[in-house]
């Protein structure tokens, strides 16, 4: 099957760039292709991605191509323009499914190299996942009651200058279902530390927030969120080609704290937001697009944000989030 959307970027506040997803998948799910095209109005080039997944029924292997994504640094001009190579591989360790409730340990290997101007990186990442939840039912659209926990471990070689980094990683999230009613309240702690004098300016940034809120230097981070997220309703509307199944709404809080060269030090800033999802169903494939906003608690900044929602983990226009960092690590191995 194949699906044509629009794919709209916001790459800052003031650039803007229009494009196109399509997704092609399998009849059963084994295979699948996806390529988006934008056009950068600012800087007038075109950005380009272009994935492929196979899934033999226990593992995944995946590659990506990438060019013109646009990445934060701390030095003038601020941004630049990066081309990477990726590709990674997932395999479950372990797995125990009970009648009430379910074990996972995973794996995940990747391996990416990344160009930006004369400046050239290669990088693996092995991450170690562990979870344990409950069966969701129709709805608990954000899940019920489960934990998880994942470390992982970065290696970036700056060809450039030679030179080599360690990137180790840990992430704790866990959630708590409020009986039957749908509403689950979570907490999550990401961290990541360098054997560099500190981090880039991407690593772990708040969600959805604009490149124009980098991350502070530090040697080490921690990423705190709170969220509440709840249903507002079960649906059955038709649309072409499928149907609106379901709309979702969370809202969080995040803070984060540096080690730095004086010691912890906190970040003086919260990030509040909020965000309504939908779940469409077109066939085989499930989509979750969502539009919300976020603001910046020390100046009453804000941004409002929209995602597609696909299946799929893009890197083009895309800072690191969460914990996508496991997969492509921090995009800091060119500062």
């Amino acid at each position: 099957m194949g699906v044509w959307l629009p794919y709209p970027l916001y790459e800052t506040s003031a650039s803007f760039a229009p494009g196109a997803i399509i997704l092609l998948r399998s009849a059963l799910g084994r295979h699948s292709i996806v390529a988006a095209g934008n056009w950068s109005i600012q800087d007038n080039l075109p950005m380009f991605e272009a994935q492929y997944s196979y899934f033999n029924g226990r593992s995944t292997i995946e590659t990506n191509i990438v060019i013109n994504n646009l990445l934060t640094t701390y030095t003038y001009p601020f941004f630049i323009r990066t081309h990477s190579v990726n590709i990674t591989l997932e395999t479950p360790l372990a797995a125990n499914a009970r009648p009430d409730y379910s074990t996972t340990f995973e794996s995940a290997v990747s391996f990416n190299f990344e160009v930006a101007g004369e400046a050239m990186a290669a990088s693996n990442s092995l991450q170690l996942l562990w979870a344990a939840g409950e069966y969701r039912a129709s709805k608990a659209l954000y899940g019920r009651s489960r934990i998880m926990a994942a470390t992982a471990l970065h290696t970036i070689w700056r060809i450039h200058e030679n030179s080599w980094e360690l990137q180790p990683a840990l992430r704790f999230a866990g959630q708590v279902a409020l009986g039957n009613s749908g509403h689950i309240l979570a907490l999550e702690v990401d961290g990541i530390m360098t054997s560099e004098t500190t981090l880039g300016p991407n690593a772990l940034l708040p969600r959805s927030a604009p490149p124009e809120w980098p991350s502070k230097p530090g040697k080490a981070k921690l990423l705190g969120t709170v969220t509440w997220a709840f249903p507002v309703a079960l649906l059955d509307i038709p649309i072409p080609f499928g149907g609106l199944t379901s709309l979702g709404s969370a809202w969080f809080a995040q803070s984060a704290a540096y080690w730095t060269q004086s010691g912890v030090d906190w970040e003086h800033d919260v990030y509040l937001g909020g965000e309504l999802t939908a779940t469409m169903q077109f066939m085989s494939l499930t989509a979750r697009p969502n539009i919300g906003v976020i603001t910046r608690v020390s100046d009453w900044d804000w941004r409002i944000f929209i995602h597609i929602g696909l299946p799929i983990d893009l890197i083009i226009g895309k800072q690191d989030k969460a914990f996508d960092l496991i997969k492509y690590p921090t995009k800091a191995s060119l500062h």
